[in-house]
């Protein structure tokens, strides 16, 4: 049976990394909306990214919101990078250091 001061032991990382994942989350998404957002605004010359989209049919409460999605695209892609970058390429570093030291 595992005991409560093991459980804090196991849990206590857990919450640590929901903290600075929630942390890296946010500013990827403020870089995203601040800075890439306005840039790709201003090369394909359109107020705001979200803003794009296709009214379908004569109905103008139907628009196809291609914007939206996106901008969406473009933070999940930094995530993805951000994720990898912190988490793979530092793994595998580490496990190069410690092949070093165990030879």
């Amino acid at each position: 049976m595992i005991s409560f001061i093991d459980f804090i032991g196991l849990a206590l990382p857990t919450g640590v990394a929901v903290v600075i994942g929630t942390s890296i989350q946010d500013t990827v998404i403020s870089f995203c909306n601040d800075i890439v957002s306005p840039l790709c605004s201003y090369t394909i010359r359109t107020g705001e990214l979200n803003t794009l989209g296709v009214q379908l049919g004569d109905n103008p409460g139907v628009i196809l919101s291609y914007g939206a999605f996106l901008q969406s695209l473009i933070t999940f892609i930094f995530t993805l990078l951000i994720v990898y970058v912190l988490i793979i390429l530092c793994q595998n570093a580490l496990r190069v250091d410690l092949i070093r030291k165990l030879k």
